[in-house]
């Protein structure tokens, strides 16, 4: 799995002149703010990793990734048509809009995103995902259909996670891999 830092950019550069440069402005920031990143005294930025992934044209679900297995991290925890219980009324309460089948459980400790394991969260799949939104992403494996059920933060064609283990996806280079949002996420509910 990919961490794009600066170590991660310098790795990728060509050296070819004007390189830096070129990267710095597909990325919206100043040649000595790229200067930093790859010295280590500054981060990329969230917002900058589609830029920087985009500039290598690095599609980071390589084939090798093809036999690995991404953990789940969340779960659906109501199925269609199942109004009734605590948590199907705290997400009527909290998004009284979404259907009532998109409920998750998490599975993952992702502070990056505010969200914590055993925090029930809910997507809502009638609103449309907007650049920066943060979405439930169900990605199969096209050779054994196997869903993997994600959290990520949408910059169209990509999914971004700011977590150390987690991979960025490019929507438009799955390599045997299809995806679908389920929608952004309306709600967070965290039991005490």
């Amino acid at each position: 799995m990919d961490v794009i830092d600066g170590n991660w950019i310098a790795q990728n550069l060509a050296g070819n002149r004007g390189e830096k440069a070129d990267l710095s402005r597909a990325m919206g920031i100043r040649p000595e703010q790229l200067s930093k990143i790859l010295k280590g005294e500054r981060s990329v930025r969230p917002r900058e990793i589609p830029a920087v992934l985009e500039f290598f044209s690095k599609d980071t679900i390589q084939n090798s990734a093809r036999t690995a297995q991404w953990p789940n991290e969340v779960e659906q925890i109501l199925k269609n048509g199942d109004f009734s219980g605590t948590y199907a009324k705290a997400s009527q309460a909290l998004a009284p809009d979404a259907p009532i089948h998109t409920v998750y459980h998490t599975l993952i400790n992702a502070p990056w995103f505010g969200i914590l394991e055993g925090d029930v969260i809910i997507a809502d799949p009638k609103k449309t995902s907007k650049q920066g939104d943060l979405v439930v992403v169900t990605l199969w494996d096209n050779r054994t259909d196997k869903p993997y059920r994600l959290i990520r933060r949408l910059h169209s064609p990509w999914l971004t996670s700011s977590g150390p283990q987690s991979e960025t996806i490019n929507l438009q280079k799955l390599n045997g891999y299809s995806a679908k949002i389920v929608g952004p996420i309306v709600a967070i509910w965290r039991q005490l």
